[in-house]
């Protein structure tokens, strides 16, 4: 068998990532007197990670992960 770590990064946030689409749509939907698509009632949220703190903990992880 080969040995592997991976990470599964969701919701990374960062001055280079792309901005949610979700916006976007909500924002449309204003402009043109629509109503926004709610989702779970509208008590569904999200949390992000910045990415400057997900590259601090991978870095920290690689000496743990090594085989």
């Amino acid at each position: 068998s080969l040995p592997a770590t991976m990470f599964r990064l969701l919701m990374v946030d960062g001055p280079r990532v792309r901005a949610g689409v979700a916006f976007f749509q909500f924002v449309d939907a204003v402009l043109d007197d629509r109503p926004v698509d709610t989702y779970k009632l509208g008590k569904m949220y999200r949390d992000v990670t910045y990415v400057d703190d997900l590259i601090r903990s991978i870095l920290l992880l690689i000496d743990v992960v090594r085989v």
